[in-house]
């Protein structure tokens, strides 16, 4: 997990990452599971204490599904919860 305004070990990469974007936060997990898995079991989101400015344009929200729909055919993709 890596914050905008949070320290770290490595504080040349973390500028890196955020500088010149409106990034203000990263989320990388990584792992092996114990046993096989399909992904449509695998579950990944994020839960926010309030509602965000709102959902995305439109068009850019045709662009994000298809997109992704292309790398990751089985997820569900919902902005407006």
């Amino acid at each position: 997990l890596r914050l905008r305004n949070a320290k770290s070990d490595d504080e040349e990469s973390h500028n890196e990452y955020f500088d010149g974007r409106k990034r203000v936060m990263q989320t990388v997990l990584q792992g092996k599971f114990k046993r096989p898995t399909k992904m449509s079991d695998v579950y990944a989101g994020s839960l926010f204490e309030k509602p965000l400015a709102g959902p995305p344009p439109p068009t850019m929200t045709k662009i994000m599904d298809f997109v992704i729909r292309r790398i990751a055919p089985g997820l569900v993709m919902d902005l407006g919860s």
